[in-house]
């Protein structure tokens, strides 16, 4: 990367970081707030010490974030807010250079200003980035793709794995790893990550048994919500727990909430592992364009395999999109994710419209069918030309 993209790369994040503390400061608390998680994530830390006072249903990193920053604001609720998405914003600032480097990698720089100017805008506009703490995993995965590229194997596995002690979701990228790495490689970098994340939870174990393994077994007891296997449960509600106070009862983390599945997870899964694996061994190039795609389908076959969704996870898949698709195709794809679940939360639901899942989830779900498909179009042809063209180099050098 030349100087000159550097400074390009940050003055975007500066940039952004300007924007956000303008709207901050111009903009009412409550507003801000708005449909967000901001009270839960307070009352959580105003608990104590999370998998140690009480049980949490997030993986542990944010947690203790959280904690730690209502330590500083002094327990005063409106200080912790502000700091909250301070932190959230440096964040985001930080995924906007980490996109940068990754648009002009993938794309002409004529085309990459496309892409960043629209992720630009998405994470200045989208209230998702700021009622939710996605953005922090977000972050960690564009920086372990990043990693990857430049071969910096052992701190992709590691930020990747502080990703997934976030939200699980940057593991996905595992699927790259096993994908265009050699096998003892592949092995050592997955152990790394399991390794890191496994021994977070079994060191909290060790300190308080009771809330970890409440804390892991919660997410198995929430049941379906806001999809296609929700509505078949005839489960109509989103993914929240109940009230807060249930966290300082271990056993209250096993109670189950909604309808039982009417088709396990686990009868599914062979079924969409063996899509997976059908465009795991098709995409054969090792272009940057057509990893960040076969990561992308990997990303949408999951969340239709998931029992459930929540409508801030479209942060995980718009700047695939941006960097797999050109142009104007990148901004409407990309709005139509946005729009849908806007439409579902915070439009219908929060005004007590559970029926809308019946509108907003099939056209999520189609969509993202719909997705795959051009997106396996897209790189499908870029990777044939790679693998064709290192046949021929094969051929030459003999």
């Amino acid at each position: 990367m030349t100087m000159r993209q550097l400074s390009r790369n940050w003055n975007i994040a500066i940039a952004f970081f300007i924007c956000r503390l303008i709207f901050i400061i111009s903009t009412p608390l409550d507003g801000i707030k708005s449909y967000g998680d901001f009270v839960h994530f307070y009352h959580l830390a105003q608990m104590g010490v999370p998998f140690i006072d009480y049980w949490v249903e997030f993986p542990p990193v944010f947690p203790f974030l959280s904690w730690l920053i209502y330590q500083i604001s002094g327990e005063q609720e409106h200080v912790y807010d502000y700091l909250l998405l301070i932190l959230l914003s440096l964040f985001q600032a930080g995924g906007l250079v980490i996109f940068s480097k990754l648009a002009a990698k993938i794309k002409p720089n004529i085309e990459s200003w496309i892409g960043i100017g629209v992720y630009f805008i998405i994470n200045l506009i989208l209230p998702y980035t700021w009622w939710y703490f996605d953005v922090l995993a977000v972050t960690t995965l564009l920086l372990g793709i990043s990693w990857l590229f430049e071969a910096k194997d052992i701190r992709s596995a590691v930020i990747l794995a502080i990703g997934a002690l976030i939200k699980l979701f940057p593991a996905l990228a595992l699927c790259l790893i096993w994908r265009y790495r050699p096998g003892k490689r592949a092995f050592l970098l997955s152990f790394i990550l399991v390794l890191i994340v496994t021994g977070s939870y079994l060191l909290l174990y060790l300190v308080s048994p009771s809330f970890t393994k409440a804390s892991i077994i919660s997410q198995s007891r929430k049941g379906s919500w806001e999809t296609i296997w929700a509505l078949l449960d005839n489960n109509y509600r989103t993914g929240n727990f109940g009230p807060e106070i249930e966290r300082l009862d271990a056993e209250a983390a096993g109670n189950a909430i909604g309808n039982p599945a009417r088709i396990s997870p686990w009868i599914t899964i062979m079924f969409f592992l063996l899509i997976g694996s059908y465009f795991y061994k098709q995409l054969n190039g090792d272009q940057p364009i057509v990893q960040i795609g076969l990561l992308c389908i990997a990303f949408l076959i999951f969340f239709n395999w998931m029992p459930g969704w929540s409508p801030q996870w479209i942060l995980y898949l718009i700047p695939l999109v941006l960097l797999i698709f050109d142009d104007m195709e990148g901004v409407i794809i990309s709005g139509i994710l946005a729009l849908v679940n806007l439409l579902e939360w915070p439009v219908l639901l929060s005004r007590g419209y559970p029926w809308s899942l019946w509108l907003t989830v099939p056209i999520r779900t189609i969509f993202f069918g719909f997705l795959i498909y051009i997106i396996f179009l897209r790189v499908r042809n870029i990777s044939i030309k790679c693998v064709n063209h290192i046949d021929q180099a094969n051929l030459e050098n003999q």
